[in-house]
């Protein structure tokens, strides 16, 4: 289904952590709350676009009606009120490859469906970099829940020779964000093929699009948008590959970022 709608409308693509949504407060800044509900109110269409699912996201505290739509899991899975608008899944040849290593030799990896979370097992590294990103335990569960029903990204925290051996084996891509960390999606996941897929839902072209974020992961986000703006915060890599820096999330950047490019339809006070 694709929405007629005008094709002059703007939409903002927003990541959530570093971007939109603090770790040093643990919350929104207000600053930042208040230029997403003036832009909307201004017509423009605002999404997040986010490698969490949507259980993490109101475990943070996070108001899914904030957004007209979601980016979640990297791209994997993409939804408005209305319902799912892209969705891009895990291979279940893939799954039941990694099922039969992990119970050969048991180590955790956290899959994320559309709306929930579960973990095989826990050891000292998951609780450690859990409490890194805010995010909640998630229950254990058998290995098995991942044939169960669609997995649209997993986190294997496993060595980084074991982990490459088997990544020769699987349709996917998997983004390394600390030396036993990965986010793993389907081979064609990517958050900027959700942006054009939410674009092409809406009618919306590239040229009044524009892509937020502080990340390395971000910056296909920034390509895939007319307008890529780096948080003060973020990478040296994701600053060079933007078009527009803002400033630091917790000085007001988003704000000043929204501001700058006339998306509140306000002057900056």
């Amino acid at each position: 289904m694709v929405m007629d709608m005008n094709s002059n409308r703007k939409a903002v693509f927003l990541d959530m952590d570093g971007t939109l949504f603090s770790h040093t407060t643990g919350s929104i800044p207000d600053s930042a709350l208040y230029a997403v509900k003036k832009a909307r109110d201004n017509g423009i269409l605002l999404f997040g676009c986010t490698g969490r699912n949507t259980q993490e996201l109101e475990g943070l505290g996070i108001d899914l009606d904030l957004m007209d739509g979601w980016i979640t899991l990297n791209g994997a899975y993409c939804f408005n009120e209305q319902g799912i608008i892209h969705s891009d899944p895990i291979w279940k040849e893939d799954m039941e490859l990694i099922v039969a290593e992990v119970k050969k030799d048991p180590f955790p990896i956290l899959f994320s469906a559309k709306d929930r979370m579960f973990i095989n097992m826990y050891d000292a590294h998951v609780e450690k970099e859990m409490e890194k990103i805010h995010s909640a335990y998630p229950p254990i569960c058998s290995i098995d829940d991942a044939l169960a029903e669609p997995i649209y990204q997993m986190c294997p925290y496993v060595d980084e020779n074991r982990w490459k051996a088997l990544l020769k084996h699987l349709h996917v891509q998997a983004v390394q964000w600390t030396y036993l960390v990965w986010d793993v999606n389907s081979e064609t996941c990517t958050k900027a093929n959700g942006i054009q897929a939410v674009c092409d839902y809406y009618g919306i072209r590239k040229e009044n699009t524009y892509g937020f974020g502080d990340a390395h992961n971000d910056i296909p986000m920034m390509h895939a948008t007319g307008i890529g703006v780096c948080m003060g915060n973020g990478a040296d890599e994701t600053k060079q590959a933007a078009d527009y820096i803002t400033g630091h999330i917790d000085e007001n950047g988003l704000y000043d970022a929204f501001v700058h490019f006339g998306l509140t339809g306000e002057e900056k006070i």
